[in-house]
């Protein structure tokens, strides 16, 4: 997961206006009919998927991957027809940001629908799930305070959540920090792992290739930084290749660059300064 900027987010001419009149046209509507009818006007949503996968280079902004096979569809964050957590029995789901452009994530077909890891057997996937911190702070009504709301996924349009995630060199997903120092950030990596199904066995192989390739040109860099520093100009040029190699793998725009970032990240050392620069540089 990387940071998304939703302020970069252009709109095709005359979309506000048709999305304002759809919300119009469904909120007089009861809970029984509004469903059908939002989703029946889900041309609104699939119009913006060309801009919204612009802003990530047509990657999932959960996972980070490129699917060829998947439709990619438009999550909406805070679902729009139902709400799938205990305790939220009746809620009509948050029909009034049906329309938002603010609520919604490109998503790939694995983290936004419910999916069963043929290897693991294990299920994840987003689907209706938005769990509070206090599911009493719910909103229910157009007119109920979103700020009010602790929500627990992390969220890649908001700055400072990406960077709650860990991976491990076996290209497994955790949270950065530990339970007893930080429960609620420890809480919100844990469940959003599970419900984005971001240890999935597809993304965990996907994941440690790129750490292994991050080690190989890490060690690359070490071996040509060697001569380098004595004068050889073969090997600053080795050592170059190495350095641009790991500012391609970890650019915002590649598959998997979370990853990357944090591999290097955990392979900084004394013996290393110049891992330092290649991160601040990205």
């Amino acid at each position: 997961m990387r940071f998304v900027d939703l302020t970069k987010l252009k709109l095709p001419s005359g979309w506000e206006e048709r999305a304002q009149q759809a919300r119009r046209e469904v909120s007089d509507l009861d809970d029984g009919n509004r469903a059908s009818e939002i989703n029946r006007r889900s041309t609104i949503w699939t119009a913006l998927r060309g801009e919204l996968e612009k802003l990530s280079d047509k990657k999932c902004w959960y996972c980070e991957a490129r699917q060829e096979r998947s439709d990619m569809p438009i999550d909406h964050f805070r679902p729009k027809n139902h709400v799938g957590e205990e305790g939220c029995e009746g809620h009509p789901g948050y029909w009034w940001l049906a329309f938002d452009r603010k609520n919604f994530r490109y998503s790939c077909t694995f983290c936004n629908s419910r999916r069963r890891d043929s290897e693991t057997d294990m299920a994840g996937g987003k689907a209706d799930r938005f769990p509070l911190r206090d599911e009493a702070k719910r909103c229910r009504t157009p007119t109920d305070l979103l700020s009010e709301e602790q929500p627990v996924l992390l969220d890649p349009t908001v700055r400072t959540d990406p960077g709650l995630l860990w991976f491990d060199e076996d290209g497994s997903a955790h949270p950065k920090y530990l339970e007893n120092a930080a429960p609620w950030p420890y809480r919100r990596a844990k469940e959003s792992i599970d419900i984005y199904h971001l240890n999935h066995s597809d993304l965990k192989e996907a994941r440690q290739r790129v750490c292994n390739a991050c080690r190989r040109r890490v060690g690359e860099g070490d071996e040509a930084w060697k001569e380098a520093r004595q004068g050889s100009s073969r090997a600053e040029e080795k050592f170059q290749k190495a350095f641009e190699d790991l500012e391609e793998l970890m650019d915002e725009n590649a598959e998997y660059s979370a990853t990357a970032r944090t591999t290097v990240m955990g392979l900084r050392s004394p013996d290393r300064p110049w891992l330092d620069t290649v991160l601040t540089g990205i």
